[in-house]
């Protein structure tokens, strides 16, 4: 289960996308009356074209790249599984539908459904979202299958180990290169609200860090995508990334809590944070790709599949 991606980059499309997206009350923690005007009346107007623009640099013929390696790491592991379990993924917000895919498993007559979020750091605004819907679509099936759905996996060992061989292969920890690890943002006052999720995204930071053995001085966690004017979690990417041009420093950007590469890695990363790094001449950038469908992430996904008993019922 992965966040979701809009059926084409038309700007009609991108529209229905948002609305579903930015309607969810775990995402936007406003009261109804004061955000839908914003929403309808500045946001899908406004943001609309330009996340169609957006889109449209990163799209390829055959699709969303989100959808296009999702359908790739589905297939890998329907040939592994032998089609025993079925193995079916599908978006919070878009298509194909949670909805879609649990009632296909339903009518499979399976008796137990057994549910991977791809965001290895829980936050309300991600799992906590995704478990929410399940929910809500349970209590309508009434008598639907047993749903089970692992919470967080940002300490586990099998990602972590993932990350560290996947990585391995991009950078080395004696280079000259400052490797800046960065994480989709929350505001702030969501943490206030309880939400742990950047105390996740560190623990899988602290752990990762001392498998490479880096130096304080040879990484920065960061924070990106913020979105509106209230303050985000910080540093914010965009402008560190901005202060190690100027500093002269080389730069690898890895983005962890992404298992699949998206808007927010290939373009907010591959060319907007490329632009404002080149824009201030510093003198080398790159972005890491994410584990997307590599044997690093299929082999843990098999693994942790297998772990049931860190899944918790629905």
């Amino acid at each position: 289960m992965n966040l979701g991606t809009p059926q084409s980059a038309s700007i009609d499309d991108i529209h229905i996308f948002l609305k579903e997206f930015l309607s969810d009350q775990r995402v936007i923690q406003l009261s109804r009356f004061d955000w839908l005007p914003i929403l309808y009346g500045i946001i899908l107007p406004f943001r609309g074209p330009k996340s169609a623009k957006l889109y449209q640099r990163i799209w390829t013929p055959q699709g969303s790249p989100l959808l296009v390696t999702s359908q790739k790491i589905e297939a890998q592991l329907s040939v592994h599984y032998k089609n025993d379990p079925m193995i079916l993924s599908c978006m919070r917000y878009g298509s194909p539908s949670i909805e879609m895919k649990l009632e296909e498993l339903t009518d499979a007559n399976c008796n137990e459904i057994i549910c991977l979020p791809m965001f290895p750091q829980f936050s309300k605004t991600t799992t906590g979202s995704i478990m929410a819907k399940l929910k809500k679509i349970k209590n309508e099936y009434g008598t639907a299958p047993e749903i089970k759905v692992l919470k967080d996996f940002s300490s586990d060992s099998r990602y972590i180990d993932a990350l560290f061989t996947h990585l391995s292969k991009y950078y080395e920890k004696d280079s000259n290169e400052h490797l800046v690890l960065s994480f989709h943002g929350i505001p702030v006052s969501y943490v206030g609200r309880g939400d742990k999720y950047q105390l996740y995204c560190q623990e899988t930071i602290a752990l990762l860090i001392q498998r490479f053995q880096l130096n304080n001085d040879q990484y920065t966690i960061t924070f990106q995508s913020r979105f509106g004017p209230d303050p985000w979690l910080k540093p914010y990417t965009d402008k560190k990334i901005e202060e190690l041009s100027k500093s002269n420093i080389k730069v690898a950007v890895f983005c962890p809590g992404f298992l699949v590469d998206c808007l927010e890695t290939l373009d907010e990363m591959g060319n907007e944070a490329r632009m404002i790094y080149e824009k201030s001449r510093g003198p080398s950038f790159r972005v890491i790709p994410c584990l997307n469908d590599s044997p690093e992430l299929i082999n843990a996904m098999i693994e942790i599949f297998e772990d049931k008993d860190k899944f918790e019922t629905i």
